[in-house]
């Protein structure tokens, strides 16, 4: 690890004081955790030798407050201590300290070691722990253990039936580690050589429940790179648990934490943090096999941690193969486990005679899976669920339910298209006929086909770093990797072959406005929070407090969380011109200001950035309007509003933000000039453009209305709405997926001509993701095959035929 601040210095050594209160002579192993207690009891108080700070680990100089606790209120008594961390392996001494209370809270903040690039990060951050010294070998403070503080708290006060300390605690724990999809935490958490509770965790250590926390610290510092930081996310999980023990989106604050969780495992680079790790600890303890199992790398799909999941390839048809045998654990005992439809339970590898069976722990359960010949894949899972009235049903329950395991065969001699993961058309504004369609495979294969391909897919390129496509205008095909870096597809002829191949160009960049010539400019976001600028400038889209061009790119400010453009061509009625959301939630704008897009009060140019209001979320623009989306769930409007855009109940536009609602959770624009949006509640609402049309009647709607209540995200309880053109598309919580266009179109619904007047109808269930290109629609299944229906001029279905289709048509790669 080399740094300007890490040193890989050795590790403190203990003072003589620290060594008495060893108990027995343990030693302390590693950085402060460990098997050895450094915990003892003495007539005066407690004695504390060492303890660690990790989120990763917190830098030298890094602060901690010790505050002594009521042992039932759990308040603070007026007594603190403060330390500091003494090496950059986050561990601190206060071992000439003699605590008089069992209860403590430790804070600690302070920069620490970003696992993920193994630099020291951009930003500091608070962690807490609660420790009872009459039992606990540690205080050491992690990510988990400021996870649970909260809940804990929530517990221990409760004014009916308040838990003594260690029982919340366990509950707590129980009930975090749920939240990620990791269950029986009492096994995993066995004292003895392994730790005991959240305050024993130490990443030095690579034993079991260490590798755990540093897959979950991975996947929040992931958050943190792509999301709103790391705090935030830290502070909203706490909050959402606190109340009853569930991540469930509480009303307490706009963004949801499921979607965030799941993509960030996706995205991680677990073969970079284990080398990143491995280098700073010197050691090769950790793989990157060991760490991404305690996640669900699919991106939450299967709702199963990857620890749990297995796969048999080549199964004959209609022979079936069992799944590897599952432990029932702590979490397990007394509950109704329980296999899917169209699996088998065996229970100590006996048939199960019923649905469910009440499960004792120590007992080992599989699953059995057949496929026929005409099955690609088959999938099952292992489940559990809660008793009714003592006694588990004789049938399979339709809710309640908790994947346990995955078991997943593939048939022998099926042919079938690979996994496919995303699709994307890339399309020039100008000239829609001219486009290309790309489809990522499982393996990592990206495939292509347009009118030179005669619509026939063609394997372009091979990356298997490369998890999904990013939807973009600018003509370039776009992706996103796995260690959350997005890039650019390169695309090179090969003369000799007389085929295309491509690479993937990563960007240095997190975001870019781009505006065409002849105002040819750019706005890029870096990595850091920085913003950079070069290029034309003749309505200040550059920020710089001028209007002249900038030859050499510049930075005009620091501690961006994202930007929006909103304009990529000069005219009336738009030009260049930025939104931009800092990471503290304040909102700043500049750049051309026709239609009062920038939310200032005025249609002037604003040449330097300029703060338009605080406490923002996220923020979208369709290039003359823009939506907001602030902390504490309402909703704003500022910009042109013929069509009702801004949902004030009028066609009057609005210069500066006003709020049109409250209690929203996600939002989004579709077909340029129609609001999708969710509320706390799962309610959807729309208003708009044709808006009318989703509630069975016509026109406009120029305020708020609730659609079907049953409109929420499968896999992140949001709105999930795309499209061009008038369409959009919705998933209820029953997987299936809906569509509904203010215009007449084949694309809009399979097998159907959807009149302008139409409200939501049903396409079919099994979709995962649904793209409408304006006449024509793709769809991918949960069981990653491809589909297409509505129009085929061109041959975009990737079939080598131009006929349209009312009904799906799969869209096999070779």
């Amino acid at each position: 690890m080399h740094t300007s601040t890490l040193r890989s210095t050795a590790h403190l050594r203990p003072t003589a004081a620290a060594s008495m209160a060893l108990v027995l002579g343990a030693a302390l192993s590693g950085c402060g955790g460990g098997t050895g207690d450094n915990v003892t009891q003495t007539d005066t108080g407690f004695l504390v030798q060492s303890g660690v700070v990790q989120k990763g680990p917190l830098t030298m100089g890094s602060s901690i407050s010790i505050n002594e606790l009521h042992p039932t209120t759990l308040v603070p008594l007026g007594t603190s201590y403060n330390f500091e961390i003494r090496d950059d392996f986050g561990t601190f001494q206060p071992a000439s300290t003699v605590f008089k209370q069992r209860l403590l809270e430790t804070t600690a903040t302070g920069y620490y070691l970003d696992e993920l690039t193994g630099q020291v990060s951009e930003d500091t951050v608070t962690l807490r722990g609660l420790s009872d010294l009459s039992v606990d070998r540690t205080i050491n403070v992690n990510l988990l253990t400021d996870l649970s503080n909260a809940r804990i708290r929530t517990l221990t006060t409760q004014a009916s039936g308040p838990l003594l300390f260690s029982v919340a605690r366990a509950q707590a724990q129980r009930e975090v580690l749920a939240a990620f999809s990791i269950y029986n935490s009492a096994e995993l958490l066995a004292g003895g050589a392994q730790p005991a509770n959240f305050s024993e965790l130490d990443l030095s250590k690579s034993r079991t429940a260490d590798q755990m926390l540093t897959a979950l610290s991975a996947v929040v510092t992931q958050i943190g790179i792509t999301g709103g930081g790391i705090t935030r996310f830290i502070n909203q999980f706490e909050k959402d648990l606190a109340d009853d023990g569930q991540i469930n989106n509480s009303p307490k604050f706009a963004t949801a934490l499921a979607p965030q969780l799941s993509a960030a495992g996706k995205a991680v680079d677990f073969d970079r943090l284990a080398l990143n790790l491995n280098s700073f600890y010197n050691t090769t303890l950790y793989t990157a096999a060991a760490l991404s199992r305690w996640v669900d790398t699919t991106g939450g799909v299967d709702q199963v941690i990857d620890r749990f999941k297995s796969e048999t390839a080549g199964v004959a048809a209609n022979a079936e193969n069992k799944s590897p045998a599952y432990v029932a654990g702590s979490d397990d005992h007394g509950q109704c486990l329980s296999a899917s439809a169209g699996s088998k339970l065996y229970q100590n590898g006996k048939l199960a005679t019923t649905a469910t069976v009440k499960a004792l722990k120590g007992e080992t359960y599989t699953i059995g899976l057949t496929g026929s010949a005409t099955q690609a894949e088959v999938v099952g899972h292992l489940q559990r669920s809660a008793p009714v009235a003592g006694a588990c049903p004789a049938t399979l329950p339709a809710t309640g339910l908790i994947r346990l395991t995955r078991h997943a065969i593939s048939i022998a001699g099926v042919t079938s298209a690979k996994t496919i993961l995303d699709v994307y058309e890339n399309y020039l504004p100008e000239d829609r006929n001219n486009s290309s369609v790309y489809a990522l495979r499982g393996d990592g294969s990206i495939w292509y086909w347009n009118t030179s391909t005669r619509g026939v897919p063609t394997f372009l390129f091979k990356d298997a770093t490369v998890t999904k496509f990013i939807p973009n205008s600018d003509g370039e095909v776009r992706v996103l990797l796995k260690s959350g870096v997005t890039g650019t597809l390169k695309l090179q002829y090969i003369a000799r072959s007389g085929k295309w191949t491509a690479s993937v160009v990563k960007d240095t960049s997190t975001q870019v406005c781009n505006t065409a010539a002849p105002e040819s400019s750019a706005v890029s976001l870096k990595k850091d929070g920085k913003i950079w600028v070069k290029g034309v400038n003749t309505h200040g889209q550059l920020g710089d407090g001028t209007i002249f061009p900038v030859t050499v790119e510049k930075t005009i400010g620091a501690n961006y969380a994202s930007i929006v453009c909103t304009g990529r061509y000069a005219s009336a009625t738009t030009a260049p011109g930025i939104l931009a959301l800092k990471k503290d939630g304040t909102l700043v704008a500049w750049g051309g200001n026709p239609t009062g897009v920038l939310g200032d009060g005025t249609t002037a140019n604003v040449l330097a950035p300029k703060t338009i209001g605080t406490g923002f979320a996220s923020v979208q623009s369709n290039g003359t309007s823009a939506i907001a989306l602030k902390l504490d769930g309402s909703l704003w409007s500022w910009g042109s509003n013929a069509t009702g855009i801004l949902g004030n109940g009028t066609s009057t536009a609005a210069l500066a933000p006003q709020k049109i609602g409250s209690e929203f959770r996600a939002f989004s624009i579709v077909g340029g000039n129609r609001v999708i949006a969710t509320k706390t509640s799962g309610d959807l609402w729309a208003w708009g453009h044709d808006a009318a049309a989703l509630i069975g009647s016509s026109g406009h709607l120029y305020s708020p209305m609730p659609l079907d209540p049953g409109f929420t995200s499968v896999q992140s309880d949001e709105v999930t709405a795309s499209g061009a053109s008038n369409i959009a598309f919705g998933f209820k919580k029953d997987g299936s997926a809906w569509s509904w266009s203010a215009t007449a179109s084949t694309s809009s619904v399979e097998g159907s001509v959807i009149p302008g007047t139409a409200a939501p109808q049903l396409i079919g269930s099994g979709y995962q993701k649904l793209l409408g290109q304006g006449d024509h629609v793709f769809g991918i299944k949960t069981d990653g095959t491809l589909w297409a229906w509505g129009s085929n001029a061109w041959g975009q279905f990737g079939d080598g035929t131009t006929s349209d289709s009312l009904t799906p048509r799969q869209i096999v790669l070779p």
